[in-house]
């Protein structure tokens, strides 16, 4: 009994930090969401300037160790030159 009790109290534990993990995984997603929609703000604003000349440079997102899977997103960053 007293076996089943600790792999039960173990797979608590487990789970709890499963869960902890997980939730940072949810916290780094939609931070990375709210960026992306920024930049696709930014990028709009600019694309809808008629008298302008849009540069842009392609630059490297930090990635969170929690997606290690991905190494690099590229990203271009958008910059308005008047005539």
């Amino acid at each position: 009994m007293q076996a089943i009790e600790g792999e039960l109290k173990s797979s608590l534990d487990q789970f709890q930090g499963y869960e902890r993990q997980d939730l940072k995984y949810q916290e780094d997603v939609k931070h990375l969401k709210q960026k992306l929609k920024k930049l696709e703000e930014k990028i709009a604003k600019v694309i809808t300037l008629p008298t302008s000349t849009l540069v842009c440079v392609v630059k490297n997102l930090a990635i969170p160790d929690s997606f290690s899977y991905l190494t690099s997103i590229s990203v271009s960053t958008c910059v308005v030159l008047s005539h």
